[in-house]
């Protein structure tokens, strides 16, 4: 099967600032090239920026890196690849364990101050697994609060506290569109990035 075939696809170009992560679908593969079109326009991409195409295909799932080649409207772009594309396990991209600064605590009413902690979290769109102290029971309401990707404070309901291997796990509850949507973002971008699919240093 063609990757013309492919009605979508994801496409991840990493900024120097702030990454994207677009929907589209593939217009045309000539092989030495590929033209999507992608659902909203494309934000500060110039030619010879990274980007990896995220694609299934027969049931497989699929990352090819490329870097632009040309930007032909705000919304379609011509990508050419560097080298052949790779199989992923979903799993490998759907959460990723990852050391920044975070808090996990109690819920109350307000949260007033946030005592940042070097934390090792393993993130999901849908949850969490807190690696380090913290004493909580299960279905008890906790805030996970994170500076990366920006400063956000999630409500969540433990699912599991062992105290023994100082492990937590929660689910996330009443996130907004706009939470799911960064969460999201940063797990794909940066297991792609840790997993060599993506540049750190671009």
């Amino acid at each position: 099967m063609s990757r013309r075939a492919l009605s979508r696809v994801y496409l991840v170009i990493l900024g120097k600032n702030k990454e994207q992560v677009l929907n589209g679908k593939c217009l045309l593969d000539r092989g030495r090239g590929i033209i999507i079109e992608t659902t909203r326009e494309l934000e500060d991409v110039n030619r010879g920026r990274t980007a990896v195409l995220v694609y299934e295909q027969d049931g497989e799932d699929y990352f090819l890196r490329c870097f632009v080649g040309e930007v032909i409207t705000p919304r379609k772009i011509y990508l050419l690849p560097k080298g052949e594309a790779k199989r992923m396990e979903k799993r490998e991209f759907i959460r990723v364990r990852v050391r920044i600064d975070a808090s996990l605590v109690p819920w109350k009413p307000k949260v007033e101050e946030v005592k940042w902690d070097d934390a090792l979290v393993e993130l999901s769109a849908s949850g969490f697994r807190w690696l380090g102290t913290g004493v909580f029971e299960v279905g008890q309401e906790a805030y996970l609060c994170l500076k990366q990707p920006e400063p956000m404070i999630l409500k969540a309901k433990i699912l599991r506290s062992d105290k023994e291997s100082a492990q937590v796990a929660g689910q996330f509850i009443d996130m907004t569109p706009k939470q799911r949507e960064t969460i999201l973002r940063f797990v794909f971008v940066t297991a792609m990035k840790q997993l060599g699919f993506l540049d750190t240093d671009e």
